[in-house]
């Protein structure tokens, strides 16, 4: 038997809240979750993206002008500030859009009782485990991706957007260079125990 036993039995696990809290619910109820959370996705992407150029923005146009009278050269690295605003709209950007998930979530469910009580950080560390870059196709192209933005994007983006794409592309590479090489799931997936079965039994 495959699944959960809320699966087998034909019901939908959707898993809601910063603890990934697990509900059974109906077929409705994890499309229109879904479906709520693949908008809020790409608004949260389009509202990053405007809120980033506003705030650069405002900044050289009031901020920076005002620091530089008081002795504070802003304007000797603007790239770099740039830089700086672009992660800070990234990582409020994320909060807020879990924040908002979150709520969204809770609401659906409101009254029910929770499958479990969410995932411990061990699962947690798995999860980001099965969703990282972890294989050698996917690390190529990471370094590949850093040398396309150097050649090709940064000049044409300037240094500031090139150097933040760079770094997501870090991020992604050492998270897949920790899994593949350091973390080892204590868990087995059965796929894996199967394989590695017929292999000793060969």
């Amino acid at each position: 038997m495959q699944g959960t036993p809320i699966t087998r039995g034909g019901g939908y696990l959707i898993r809601v809240g910063w603890r990934v809290v697990g509900y059974s619910v109906d077929k409705a109820t994890d499309s229109m979750y879904r479906r709520v959370r693949a908008v809020l996705r790409v608004l949260a992407i389009l509202v990053a993206v405007i809120v980033a150029n506003v705030v650069i923005y405002v900044f050289f146009t009031f901020i920076a002008p005002l620091a530089v009278k008081v002795g504070i050269h802003v304007n000797y690295h603007p790239e770099i500030w740039k830089f700086v605003i672009y992660w800070l709209t990234l990582v409020v950007g994320t909060v807020s859009y879990m924040q908002i998930m979150a709520m969204v979530g809770k609401n659906m469910v409101a009254g029910q009782t929770p499958f479990d009580k969410g995932y411990s950080f061990g699962q947690r560390l798995e999860k980001r485990r099965q969703h990282a870059g972890t294989s050698l196709f996917r690390l190529i192209a990471g370094f590949a991706g850093i040398a396309v933005t150097v050649y090709f994007i940064m000049p044409v983006t300037g240094l500031s957007l090139g150097l933040f794409i760079i770094s997501l592309l870090i991020l992604a590479i050492g998270e897949g260079l920790f899994f593949r090489l350091y973390y080892r799931p204590e868990v087995q997936p059965v796929a894996q125990r199967k394989r590695r079965a017929g292999r000793l039994d060969s």
